[in-house]
């Protein structure tokens, strides 16, 4: 059986139409990737939410308030529950001024979370306090021999500087874009 050379030559490779569709192809697909990553590199992706300066300054008027209940709280005998009901109900009050905004707010479940911790850690100030269980060394402000002070006002600050500590990151993260 002969074969034809024109036949042979046809099915022996790629000829100039495929090539040419196949370049023109791979021009697509390349053009259609470099959209794309001009796209993304053009989108900002954000995983958490802005800079809110109300919370900013809310939370370091609530840190001064409870700083204030601290100090008070280091007198020699202890201050009654009763004599100070209503710093706990004022404070409780702005936490959850703080709390229900950065609820509503998307993407903040990291500084919700926060505010949650520091509100356990009131209550349990509070239960304390309410049971007679406080002694001053307990909410010590710091000195040059204990760095943090007492282990409740150490946790306490604790709390409030990893919330503020994220909300300024919010604002320098935002004043770079």
């Amino acid at each position: 059986m002969m074969l034809d050379p024109q036949r042979a030559r046809k099915n022996s490779g790629p000829t100039r139409s495929r090539l040419a569709t196949s370049n023109a192809w791979l021009k697509q697909r390349v053009l259609l990737a470099l959209a794309f990553a001009v796209v993304l590199v053009g989108c900002q992706f954000t995983f958490i939410s802005p800079y809110d300066q109300q919370t900013d300054i809310g939370v370091t008027a609530l840190q001064k308030e409870v700083d204030g209940l601290l100090d008070q709280l280091t007198q020699t005998p202890v201050p009654s529950y009763a004599s100070l009901q209503a710093t706990y109900v004022d404070i409780h009050s702005q936490l959850n001024s703080l709390y229900s905004r950065n609820q509503l707010r998307e993407k903040n479940s990291q500084t919700v979370a926060q505010l949650a911790a520091l509100a356990k850690e009131i209550d349990d100030l509070e239960g304390l306090h309410g049971k007679g269980q406080i002694i001053p060394a307990m909410v010590a402000k710091p000195t040059p021999n204990n760095v943090d002070g007492g282990p409740a006002r150490a946790s306490l600050d604790q709390t409030f500087r990893a919330i503020l500590k994220l909300e300024i990151t919010k604002k320098e993260t935002a004043g770079a874009n």
